[in-house]
């Protein structure tokens, strides 16, 4: 899941730079690079997309899994206080 994930960082880092250089200059360097209207620029903005949906699923993930953890923890800890007052 890292090495998806360091992908998708690099991929979204890439977009993000490519639409700053189209808000700014109204110059988009993959279709400069790959053409218009061709299959590697379909495939690029595609792999773009499906990068910025992975890492907004595996942020979701990561505050869940903090949560939950963090959750856990309140729970052992009231656990291990209730058994220490109880113990010979």
């Amino acid at each position: 899941m890292l090495i998806v994930t360091l992908i998708a960082s690099v991929l979204s880092i890439i977009a993000t730079l490519n639409y700053l250089m189209v808000g700014i200059f109204s110059f988009n360097v993959i279709t400069v690079l790959f053409g218009s209207a061709s299959l590697v620029t379909d495939i690029l903005y595609i792999l773009f997309g499906a990068s910025g949906l992975w890492l907004t699923f595996y942020l979701i993930y990561i505050a869940f899994r903090a949560g939950k953890n963090e959750h856990n923890a309140e729970y052992h800890e009231e656990e291990s206080r209730y058994h220490a007052d109880y113990r010979f």
